[in-house]
């Protein structure tokens, strides 16, 4: 790929050999790279020219440009992607630093999507994560104080569980009020759950999932057992 040398751009640099690494030079524009395998810390490129690194949330984000003030900026305000934990054990808690406070109230829903790439693999990882506004919010709350009461819907599925929805209620200041869990292999919802493996579900409805199902869901979440009308448009289903 040829790409304008003179035009600045931002990306994930690919991997070269040690052939292909030049020593450092001012560049012909400035850059940004994310995630680029690069240690934090400042490297001086030359006639004015800084290349400055530093740690968000775990991931490098790499500036380099002649103008300090601009540097400073991009660095200065940037901040993690998303707020969900990146990974969870399955018999784990999902619990953030804080725990949940019932008392505080909600602004908006957060929804964290897990994923395990078998039913051997106990540390589901995070596959997509969103914050939705109040009217989404106030959406799924009318729908979830109409659950049927929970039951172990599928003892037999329980075990073969690769995905899960975690559904947040969260306060202005990040303090989550309530958590729900939505379990995808047999579709139901865990009303206050404290982590993925509760198998007591109450059955999922249309009226729980639109508020939520939204954004990058219908092209993240497989939900290839639902089968019951009024999901299609959801969520991707069975292939083949």
């Amino acid at each position: 790929m040829r790409f304008d040398e003179a035009v600045p751009y931002v990306g994930r640099p690919l991997a070269q050999t040690d052939m292909c690494v030049d020593p450092p030079s001012p560049p012909s524009a400035p850059y940004v790279w994310l995630g680029a395998d690069v240690d934090p810390g400042t490297i001086d490129l030359g006639d004015g020219w800084s290349q400055e690194t530093v740690e968000v949330n775990g991931s490098m984000l790499t500036v380099a440009t002649d103008d300090a003030e601009l540097r400073e900026h991009i660095l200065s305000t940037a901040r993690g992607g998303e707020v969900c934990l990146s990974e969870v054990e399955l018999r784990g808690t999902l619990d953030h630093a804080g725990g949940v406070n019932p008392s505080r109230e909600p602004t908006t829903l957060r929804v964290c999507v897990y994923r395990r790439e078998d039913a051997s693999d106990t540390t589901p990882e995070l596959a997509y994560a969103a914050e939705l506004g109040p009217v989404a919010l106030a959406a799924c709350r009318r729908a979830m104080s109409e659950v049927a009461p929970p039951r172990d819907q599928c003892p037999t599925l329980d075990i073969l569980e690769v995905e899960w929805v975690v559904l947040e209620q969260v306060a202005d200041d990040g303090t989550v009020s309530d958590r729900d869990v939505v379990h995808m292999v047999c579709p139901g919802i865990d009303r206050d759950a404290g982590g993925l493996s509760g198998f007591e579900t109450s059955p999922l409805t249309p009226a729980m999932t639109f508020p939520w199902a939204v954004g990058g869901i219908p092209a993240v979440v497989y939900g290839s057992s639902i089968s019951v009308a009024g999901f299609a448009d959801y969520f991707i289903g069975g292939l083949g």
